[in-house]
C-alpha cells in the first residue's frame, strides 16, 4: 500500500516490524528484493520486557543471508504498538514491512490492533502479508 501522502523513493530503508508470528514471517520472505536493493534494514520490536530473543534470531538470519541489519527494541510504554511503528518509519524513502492480523480480524476490529492503526494513519508505503 502507498498512501497518496508518501514521499520520496520508496523502499531505501527498510523497516521490518518484527513479532514472532507466522504473518511476519512472511513478510519478511515477500520483502526479499526490497531487502535486496535497500540501504538500510531496520528491525524492529516492541518489548515491554527489553528483549525479545525472536528478534534477534531473526536479525541473526538475515545476516547470514548477507543483509546488514540495525536493530531496534521500541518500549510501548502504554501506547499503540501501530503508533510506535509509525514513530520508527518517520523520513523520507521508508517501507514499513510487517505482518497483518496476527489476531482475528473481528477482533482487531473491536479492539484496536497494529495492523488497523498503520493501515488508518500511515504516510510511508507498507508491504503487509497475512
Amino acid at each position: 500500500m502507498i498512501p497518496k501522502t508518501a514521499e520520496g523513493p520508496i523502499g531505501e530503508t527498510v523497516v521490518i516490524a518484527w513479532k514472532d508470528s507466522v504473518e511476519a514471517v512472511r513478510a519478511v520472505a515477500a520483502a526479499e528484493p526490497f531487502l535486496a536493493k535497500a540501504k538500510r534494514i531496520k528491525l524492529v520490536s516492541i518489548t515491554d520486557t527489553g528483549e525479545d530473543e525472536s528478534a534477534a534470531a531473526m536479525a541473526g538470519f538475515l545476516t547470514k543471508a548477507g543483509r546488514r541489519i540495525a536493530r531496534a527494541l521500541l518500549l510501548a510504554q502504554s501506547r499503540d504498538a501501530g503508533e510506535v511503528l509509525l514513530e520508527a518509519c518517520m523520513g523520507t524513502g521508508h517501507l514499513l514491512v510487517m505482518g497483518a492480523y496476527g489476531r482475528w480480524r473481528w477482533r482487531e476490529w473491536v479492539f484496536g490492533g497494529a495492523t488497523e492503526h498503520v493501515l488508518r494513519h500511515t504516510d510511508v508505503p507498507i508491504l503487509m502479508v497475512h
